[in-house]
């Protein structure tokens, strides 16, 4: 975890950032709070003049945090929330702004590699704040949870995104909507096609049995 008074210099630092002008505020998203390795920031996760970074750099929206073999890098967000990524990852940050109370937004793409996701502040009912892999959509609502995404390779099928709940609810949906699957602190979720054509199939199945006691 952040040392206290690193965390509390963070948010010093981000919280000037929202006073200093409305345009550099509206685009930056948070800072890295910790780099060890090969950490880089480009516009792609192919991005060849990726910058490499250092702790308390700045991210923005549609950056793309890349990782080296045996790196990692924390990212601390203006709402406090944190995102942990592990060697050979891609994450990319998007739509993130900060609205009126609780209804912030937030996409955080998971390309590729291992994510850990704290999320501690509530998302308001009108806010939106997701963690996407190329199987699957994670709707946060305050929670924590681990997210192991495999890197795509052309002519194979993925064998699925895992989600691992630490605290909290996570909802499991397919990218391109359908009925989720839920899962629970210590609980773990495989999204891939045949996990979603299954939960769907059993959420049919449970309304067609609630409907024939009616």
């Amino acid at each position: 975890m952040l040392n206290t008074t690193l965390k509390l210099s963070l948010l010093a630092g981000l919280s000037m950032v929202f006073f200093c002008g409305a345009t550099h505020a509206a685009t930056e998203a948070g800072r890295l709070a910790v780099v060890s390795g090969n950490v880089k920031v480009g516009k792609s996760e192919d991005d060849k003049n990726g910058r490499a970074v250092r702790p308390n750099e700045p991210v923005f929206n549609d950056d793309v945090i890349m990782t080296g073999e045996g790196a990692a890098a924390k990212v601390l967000f203006t709402d406090q929330s944190l995102m942990d990524l592990g060697p050979n990852a891609a994450l990319k940050v998007s739509d993130y702004a900060l609205k009126a109370g609780e209804n912030r937004t937030g996409t955080f793409s998971i390309l590729y590699g291992k994510l850990r996701a704290l999320v501690t502040r509530k998302v308001g009912d009108k806010g939106k704040v997701e963690v996407r892999s190329g199987d699957a959509v994670m709707g946060v609502r305050g929670t924590e949870f681990v997210v192991d995404a495999p890197r795509p390779i052309p002519g194979f099928p993925s064998p699925g995104t895992q989600v691992i709940v630490v605290s909290g609810l996570v909802n499991v949906r397919p990218p391109a909507g359908g009925p989720s699957m839920a899962g629970g602190a210590g609980q773990m979720v495989v999204a891939n096609p045949k996990t979603f054509a299954q939960a769907a199939q059993a959420q049919s199945a449970d309304m067609g049995e609630k409907q024939m006691r009616r």
